[in-house]
């Protein structure tokens, strides 16, 4: 794995010191109901909230595996229930 490049902004005192962070990604699961797609069609609940997680996630450089719907449209990886 690749270490993922980010800028840390610390505040000391009355100065702003901001410094490059090499951070190594991280290999993330997350589990969803799994009769209900990610994200939903027409229900907003829990799994949009999961949605946006994966997707801020992926978008970070993290290795994510969403456990789902079969018919969920993720950019992870996705595993779905009974397959």
């Amino acid at each position: 794995m690749t270490s993922i490049e980010r800028a840390d902004t610390l505040a000391v005192g009355d100065h702003v010191v901001r410094r490059s962070v090499s951070v190594r990604p991280l290999r993330i699961g997350i589990t969803v109901e799994p009769g209900i797609p990610v994200p939903p069609r027409l229900y907003g609940g829990i799994e949009r909230i999961a949605d946006f997680l994966v997707r801020s996630l992926v978008e970070r450089g993290h290795e994510v595996t969403l456990f789902a719907h079969p018919g969920s449209d993720t950019p992870a990886r996705l595993q779905p229930y009974g397959l």
